[in-house]
């Protein structure tokens, strides 16, 4: 039961772990608790050089290592994950951190500071651009989803080297059948 005692649970000594947007908010605040917590190496993947250079600089241990790179971008995710791969044989951790907000859903305010009518906010939202919307959907669950699978063999080969599971007890649901059972020939065997 040692291994259930928090000093082991919760730590982070060791873990190699890929951070997206690290130069910046919850992604920086991450990145430097895990470097101060004893990580081996945190990856930063940001598009601004010389935010993730500065959380870089900051970092009290020097395991963060920061990696230009644009998740809305598959070739510059597989850029990304090329560099972190000759630099690391896995990855225990995988943030996908990066996002951005969409437009504004607040009109400006009114002379008296009243509420706007419904007729003014529907004519201010109409007025967004419907491409603004789409780019936020584009990083926001397309580039999340893009960031995830482009690190899947470094996270199998964390599995691979520390399984929790025995190989080959995980299923993938056949998204063809309506049960929610994983059939025979959707189980997975590595």
């Amino acid at each position: 039961m040692e291994n259930l005692k928090s000093p082991k649970l919760f730590s982070v000594k060791g873990l190699v772990a890929v951070i997206t947007g690290g130069g910046s908010g919850l992604g920086r605040n991450m990145a430097l608790a895990l470097d101060a917590n004893g990580a081996s190496k945190v990856f930063i993947i940001g598009r601004r050089e010389h935010k993730i250079k500065d959380t870089a600089a900051s970092a009290v241990n020097g395991s963060i290592i920061p990696v230009v790179g644009d998740i809305s971008s598959k070739e510059s995710l597989q850029t990304a994950y090329d560099q972190i791969s000759s630099k690391a044989e896995y990855i225990d951790l995988l943030v996908a951190n990066s996002g951005m907000v969409g437009p504004s859903a607040n009109p400006p305010a009114r002379q008296k500071g009243s509420e706007p009518t419904l007729l003014e906010l529907r004519d201010y939202l109409w007025a967004t651009p419907m491409d603004q919307f789409s780019e936020v959907s584009h990083v926001n669950i397309t580039g999340t989803f893009y960031t995830a699978v482009a690190f899947l063999p470094l996270l199998e080969a964390a599995n691979a080297k520390r399984p929790l599971l025995p190989r080959g007890s995980f299923h993938v649901l056949d998204p063809k059948s309506s049960s929610s059972a994983p059939s025979r020939a959707s189980s997975v065997s590595a």
